[in-house]
């Protein structure tokens, strides 16, 4: 149960995330965010002093990235968790759409702070940044090229993608 002070924070950054993702980062007004979370326009500012305070909010505190650090160990480079990541995303696209506003319109600034929570206490982090990057790079591809491929060939198989990383990426040398 959300204390009360809790609750319109809450309720501002479920509605900046649905506005973000929706009509993106520029198209979206401080005075939208605080209609559609049932606040008074000045309301806003008792919780955030800026719309990119909400964004990096909404990026730090509740991208899936975040959760995945931990599911990350070096036994877990497999197709099982692969697929686990790349269906956590396919479940909440909004957070690729946010992805690529901090690319678009912030030029990735946020993006270090995202994969230090999300990589944070993994050893060497580079096999696992790959790994994400693995993620990244079916949704995008997806998001790109889908619409262009041949009819009934729409749909993307995340399994290239994988056999791609763990037989000719981790391949053993």
């Amino acid at each position: 149960m959300l204390a009360g002070a809790d609750r319109p924070r809450v309720s501002i950054l479920d509605a900046a995330q649905a506005l973000f993702a929706q009509q993106g980062y520029a198209a979206t007004s401080m005075r939208q965010i605080a209609n559609q979370a049932g606040l008074a326009p000045g309301g806003i500012y008792n919780h955030f002093p800026a719309k990119e305070t909400i964004f990096q909010a909404i990026l730090s505190e509740r991208h899936p990235y975040q959760s995945l650090g931990h599911r990350l160990t070096p036994g877990t480079f497999d197709r099982k968790t692969a697929q686990s990541l790349l269906a956590e995303l396919d479940q909440r696209p909004e957070f690729f759409n946010l992805l690529l506003i901090e690319l678009v319109e912030f030029n990735g600034k946020h993006l270090p702070e995202l994969f230090e929570g999300a990589l944070r206490g993994i050893p060497s982090p580079a096999p696992w940044r790959a790994f994400l990057s693995l993620v990244v790079s079916y949704h995008l591809t997806r998001l790109l090229l889908a619409k262009t491929l041949p009819p009934g060939t729409q749909q993307i198989s995340p399994d290239a993608f994988i056999d791609l990383f763990l037989h000719d990426i981790l391949k053993p040398e």
